[in-house]
């Protein structure tokens, strides 16, 4: 059974790849069309879109629970608690975008 099976299995190069052609030794580096070189730029970027995103969360979770007290609603109630774990992953992303961006230290290069 094992030489049937390792009959139909073939073989893959990793220097080629499965139209036949041959791969580049090295693939060229991605150069972002807007990145000039200044990363303050992208760091400020994804720190305000992430700030943002905790915003939006504090004004959603904000409104359903006023509308939750208002109305007496348990639907309501339970979107504005389901909110509140949106807010935390939120506040974790903003967290991580601003751990990310600190500059490495002589034990992380």
């Amino acid at each position: 059974m094992e030489e049937g099976f390792r009959a139909g299995v073939r073989r893959v190069r990793a220097d080629v790849n499965p139209i036949g052609s041959a791969l580049p030794a090295r693939a060229p580096a991605y150069n972002h069309p807007n990145h000039g070189g200044d990363t303050r730029t992208g760091t400020r970027e994804k720190s305000l879109a992430a700030l943002a995103s905790v915003g939006s969360a504090v004004v959603l979770v904000s409104l359903k629970v006023f509308l939750a007290v208002v109305n007496g609603s348990l639907g309501i109630l339970s979107e504005a608690l389901h909110s509140i774990l949106d807010f935390v992953a939120a506040v974790i992303t903003y967290l991580s975008v601003v751990a990310a961006d600190k500059p490495a230290d002589a034990q992380h290069l």
